[in-house]
């Protein structure tokens, strides 16, 4: 077993790395961010890990004003921004731009805030399914389109 050439520690895997034009055997941690010219460490075996969002088939959408609302529900509880902020646990900031709906919250926050502030933050959206509902009437043709010559 071999010593890493920058803080000591021992290694298997060493991998060279070109520093100010020297050539060092360094361990896995050393070697981020430096250009790595040669390594001997083994390539893992690719044991894919697949990860999944736990969604609904419906996922829900956010309300048209939905900074108005928690600004509303948050002052109706007469709670002032940084300690609504301390109380979930975010910063004020990212608070401050949701309710100037500058920033979308993340479905984690937006079930914090309904929950807490006691107020409906998301409309169940269904899945289009690509079919319009629009009359044949309502529909351009492909000849409204297309100049004539001339």
């Amino acid at each position: 077993m071999e010593e890493c050439e920058l803080c000591g520690k021992k290694i298997s895997d060493v991998y060279v790395v070109e520093i100010d034009g020297v050539e060092l055997g360094v361990c896995a941690g050393c070697a981020r961010g430096k250009k790595v010219i040669r390594t001997n460490a083994k390539k893992p075996e690719d044991k894919s890990i697949i990860v999944r969002r736990n969604t609904p088939k419906e996922e829900a959408e956010l309300i048209e004003n939905f900074g108005e609302a928690i600004r509303n529900a948050r002052e109706g509880m007469e709670l002032s921004l940084p300690v609504l902020a301390e109380m979930l646990n975010e910063k004020e900031s990212h608070l401050r731009h949701i309710e100037q709906q500058k920033t979308m919250p993340s479905a984690e926050l937006t079930k914090k805030l309904e929950k807490f502030l006691n107020i409906k933050l998301t409309v169940e959206s269904k899945e289009e399914t690509g079919f319009s509902t629009k009359s044949k009437a309502d529909r351009a043709s492909l000849g409204e389109f297309i100049k004539p010559k001339g």
